[in-house]
Order: C-alpha cells, then structure tokens, then sequence
C-alpha cells in the first residue's frame, strides 16, 4: 500500500481487506490503522565540550522527531580538515568520549533517524572544535600535580629544560656539544671525535685509525703473514716466503717443471713430445706426466689386446673382447649359430594352425627351433576344432556354431529361441523383447489421451487396441478439452480470458481483470468514487466535489457544486480570465473579477468600466465640405 503524495505526518489509514477462496463469498479482515510519519528527525551536538584528561574530548548530542520518535544517531568525525568517517554508528546513546590529541581541530556532525527509518539530511557539520589544555577538567596531569608545560625533573643527567607534555611525562633537552650521540655529561672527548671514531694518523703502513682514550688518532701495523712487513706495503700480504709476486704470483712456489703434450686429450702425455716450465702455469694442450704409450687413440694409454686405435672394451662380458667376439652382445655365444646373436638354438614341434585362431591342430605338425617359426604354424596342438576359427572345443553346439549366450540367460543361442531377450526362451503372445503383461485398455472417445473409466476391454500391454489408451484418467470422456469438469463442468470452458482467478462461466466481466460483476459504469471501466458520495466517476456530474442529489440547474451536464455558471449551460466550463466565473455568465470576461463587482448594475462588471476609462480620444480634423460646414470624426 502507498499513500497519497499529500498525505502528511499524523494523518491515520484505515484499510481493511476481502480474502476471496474459490467461488466463495469474500471474506472481511479487521480493520487496521495506520499513522504516517513523513518527517525526518532532527539532531545537534552541543556546543559545551569539555576534556576528563588530555586525550579525550567529552562530546554531547540530542535530537528530536514529530512522529514515530528519534530511533538512533550516526555521529562523523573530520579531523583537521580531514574527510569524515563514523565514529559512532546507529548507537542510541546521547554521548562518548572521543579520542583527541591536544591542538588538534575536529569537525562532528550527527545524522539522526527515527523508528520508521526516516534519515535526517544534513548539509554542513554541527560543531567545530580545537582541543586545547583549558578544556581539561580539574589537574591536567593529576599523577605529577603538575599542568602541561610546568617546569620538572626527569631524572636524566644527560637533559636539560625538562617539562610537562601532552602525554603528562617530564621530558628534557638531550645535550650534546660535539653532535657525537654521547651527551656532554658522560662525554670522554666532548669537543671532538670519542675514541674510537676512525681518523688519519697520515702514516700510509697503518690502518684503522681510531681515536684513542687519550683523545689522540693512532693507526695499527698489520703483519698477516709474520714476514716483518706491514700488508698495507706487502706486495704479497698472505705469503711469508714472498714481498713481490715474482713468475707464480704470490702464494704460489716458482718450481721448474717438464710439460708433455696430450694429443689425443685422455689426461696422459706423449713421452716423445714435451716443453720445459713452471709448475704453476700449465702450457694449453699439455700434461704433467709421460704415460700415454698411444698418444694418438684417446680411449687408450696402453695397446693391450687389440691394439692402439681399437678398444678392448668385452661389451656382453663374457671374457671375450669385442674385437675378438662374433656375438659381442650376446654373453651366451661368440659365433651366431643357426638363431642368430642373443637367440638360443633351442629345437621344438610346431604345429599347423589352419582355421588361423593360434590354436594348432595335433594331427599336423613339423620339427624345427623355437628361433623359427614356419609360416602358418604355432607352437601348441590345443584346437580340437581345426577348420572353425571361433573354437578349440566343440562346446554344446559342436564345431562350426557358436556357443555364445547373447543375452546371457544361461541358455546359448542355438538352443534359444529368443536369444536377445534374457526373460524368454521362447516368443509367447508379445514375441521376443517384450513380456506378456496382462493390462486393461480404456476407451478415448474424445481423443484426448485420457480413458473412459467406465468403458475398457482386457488385453495385454504390447497389443493396444485402437482408440484405447493404457489410462483412466477420463472424468469427461465426451470432451476432448477436460479431463475434469473443474468449475465449469464438462463440456464449458474453464478459460479466465482476463486472468483475475475467476473464469468467463461465472464472471460478469470475462474480459476485465478488475471487475467479475458490470457495476455501476460497466465492464471496462472503472467504478471509482473520487469524491466517495455513492456515485460513481463514469456517472457523477461532479466527481471531485460530492453531491449526493447531482443537481444540474442549467442541465448542462456540469454539477451546480463545481459549475462556473450553475444558473447557464456551459459545458464547456471555459474561463477566459480563470477567475472562477464562466465566460457565459461573467460581467468581465476578459479581466478577472471572481466579485463581480457591478455598481450600475449595467451588466459589465466595473474592472472593465474602470479599463475602458482609461481611453484617450482625440478629435481629427477633415476637409471642409461645400456647404461650408466644418465635419470632425471623434478617432479612438
């Protein structure tokens, strides 16, 4: 339910409604009442704050409502100039104890909303407050007995010009002349660099220069390997034996050496092919020592069985060398033999398999080895069937037929007489693929797909006798439109053209979703009551204004209540100057008069007297005529 636009806060609903079951006459609810509140609450902070200690400000808001009442409040903070967010939200409390920090500046504003969730509108914030130490009631820092910014003692030597902040802790001034991170009071070189801190001793041997406690810079000699020289000026810092790298380099011992060329890259050196060195720089291409007894062959050192350039490698293991083994990857054999390399001579029977289903029959056979098998042969006499490619035995149904069960009812198809169909072995009344189901078949006189429960004749489901159907779920058996007489009966229509819950056999309006009954103003149209005098919109002559009695005076189809001129016909109500008064009956049509003010009773009003008096004549002079009369026109 909506209310009208012009309903206002206050104003109360009565409503009541008809509850329709079926064909039933309605039925009334009670009748309910409602009050509309169509105004939203009103809120505001207060402007006294005050502070219980210097990190809150204690914050006071009210509202009020004409209606339903103030439900709850949302109350935003900005903080300096910041955007607003919620601090308290939909809390029916009327004040809390912000968290603040002392001149800072806060902005709060309060949005209200009442029990029928009106929201309060609001375009600026309530109030505008900056936290200052004033605001705190009582001692700013009752613990210290002391105010914010109140001369103290911290108790720490190293500060000075202690005071009171805004957190009540005494805080002083660190002091420290030489901006060294150590205060003056504990300073040991207060106007300089704290021993310690790295210098220059300008000594180019030392290093790590560091003030000492006598406030002095002195490097330390670094002397890593004990060779009596600092490493800063050590060309070789690591190495006692050394002070220059000389051809090795530092660390490393100038040793003489022979080099021997590794032609074939395997690691060991020709004897006959080498250069003279050091130990510590390897010429590209050499090596250190002299074995490689075949300089040209890189899987070798020494010739062994097979000599330089072939290798001696047994691939199968079998004591024979490769190079020496006819099978050499066949531990078994060092000749092929009749099989071949990898394959043992092994003699066997094969036997003719003639119907080519790897079953061979025992009456044909031929000798030979397992490493060849004669085309058309296998290696077992297991088929009792030679000629018949599907079996080896001759099972129930003898070589040649198939002893399959296809449908796998324990009976094999060539003793089966439905051999598809697991539930028969022979065809009976429905024949194979269908059970012999005895059924009832119903009458469809009307074609509609539903039997006549009282017109049947027994069969059996796979036989439909024609115009019979397996159901009886017919109660109209002669209309082909129902099944069920439903509201209408069998053989009417249940259809509700207009789709109001009430068919056309028992609605006064078929094609009116909003009546089921003619009225006063007929089907199609509505039978409103604007101004609720008992006469309908479509027959009332004023529908706005009630008038029971309808009286017409000048029958002109208008009303005497709402008729511009209710003593002259004038349906057309027009009003020239729309000051209430028809044109027909209106002593001024022209100018607005809603008086009819008329002194002379003349019959124009005296608006248009007054209009016309205000004209200016002028006379004009015309030619004189022969008759020597002088003739003037009045012109307006």
């Amino acid at each position: 339910m909506t209310p009208k636009e012009s309903a206002q806060t206050y104003d109360i609903i009565d409503l009541s409604a008809l509850i329709y079951f079926d064909a039933n006459d309605p039925i009334a609810t009670s009748m309910a009442m409602l009050t509309i509140d169509d105004d939203a609450p009103v809120s505001t902070i207060s402007p006294i704050v005050t502070a219980p200690d210097s990190f809150h400000l204690e914050i006071h808001w009210s509202g009020t409502d004409i209606g339903s009442g103030v439900k709850n409040y949302t109350i935003f903070v900005a903080t300096e100039g910041g955007s607003f967010l919620p601090w308290v939200e939909l809390a029916d409390s009327l004040s809390g104890l912000l968290p603040a920090t002392i001149g800072h500046t806060y902005k709060l504003l309060a949005i209200a909303r009442d029990s029928v969730d009106n929201k309060e509108n609001k375009l600026d914030h309530d109030l505008e407050i900056t936290f200052t130490a004033d605001l705190i009631v009582g001692s700013q820092c009752s613990e210290l007995g002391l105010n914010i910014g109140d001369p103290c003692d911290d108790g720490n030597l190293c500060t000075v010009n202690d005071t009171v902040n805004v957190d009540c802790l005494c805080i002083g001034t660190f002091q420290d002349s030489d901006n060294d991170g150590v205060c003056d009071a504990e300073d040991i070189c207060p106007n300089g660099p704290e021993p310690g801190t790295p210098c220059d001793d300008e000594n180019p041997c030392t290093i790590n220069d560091t003030i000492t406690i006598n406030c002095e810079c002195i490097g330390t000699i670094i002397d890593s390997d004990n060779d009596g020289y600092s490493d800063v000026c050590d060309s070789c810092p690591l190495d006692p034996n050394k002070h220059e790298p000389g051809i090795c380099g530092c660390g490393v011992e100038d040793i003489p050496i022979t080099w021997y060329a590794d032609t074939d890259g395997d690691g060991a050196g020709d004897p006959n092919s080498s250069l003279a060195g050091y130990t510590c720089i390897q010429p590209e291409g050499y090596v250190a020592n002299s074995d490689d007894q075949c300089p040209e062959d890189p899987g070798k050192i020494e010739p062994r069985i097979c000599g330089c350039g072939i290798s001696d490698v047994d691939t199968d293991e079998d004591g024979t060398p490769d190079c020496n083994d006819g099978c050499p990857n066949d531990p078994e054999k060092t000749e092929p033999g009749i099989c071949g390399c990898g394959v043992e001579d092994i003699p066997m029977t094969w036997y003719a398999d003639t119907d080519g289903d790897e079953a061979g029959d025992p009456n044909n056979s031929q000798s030979g080895f397992t490493c060849i098998q004669p085309e058309g042969y296998v290696d077992n006499s297991n088929d009792l069937c030679p000629d018949d490619a599907i079996k080896t035995e001759p099972g129930i149904c003898g070589c040649g037929v198939s002893d399959i069960d296809t449908d796998e009812d324990s009976i094999v198809d060539c003793n089966d007489g439905c051999p598809n169909d697991p539930n028969k072995t022979e065809p009976g009344v429905c024949g194979c693929g269908i059970a012999d189901v005895p059924s009832i078949w119903y009458a469809d006189t009307d074609g509609d797909g539903a039997g006549d429960p009282n017109n049947s004749l027994s069969g059996y489901s796979c036989l439909q006798f024609e115009g019979y159907v397996a159901n009886s779920d017919d109660l109209c058996p002669n209309d082909p439109n129902k099944t069920e007489p439903g509201v209408c009966g069998c053989d009417v229509s249940d259809l509700d053209t207009d789709g109001d819950g009430t068919p056309d056999c028992i609605d006064g309006c078929p094609s009116d979703p909003f009546k089921t009954d003619p009225g006063q103003c007929g089907c199609g149209n509505s039978d409103l009551d604007s101004d609720e005098d008992g006469i309908a919109d479509c027959l009332d002559n004023c529908p706005t204004i009630s008038n029971l009695n309808q009286l017409d005076s000048d029958g002109d189809g208008v009303g005497d209540v709402c008729d511009n001129c209710p003593s002259t016909a004038n349906a057309d109500q027009a009003d020239f100057d729309n000051d209430g008064v028809g044109d027909v009956c209106d002593n001024c049509p022209k100018i607005a008069n809603a008086d009819q003010e008329d002194t002379d009773e003349d019959g124009i009003g005296d608006v248009c007297e007054r209009e016309n008096s205000l004209c200016n004549y002028v006379l004009l002079p015309k030619k004189r005529s022969k008759s020597r009369n002088q003739r003037f026109i009045l012109e307006v």
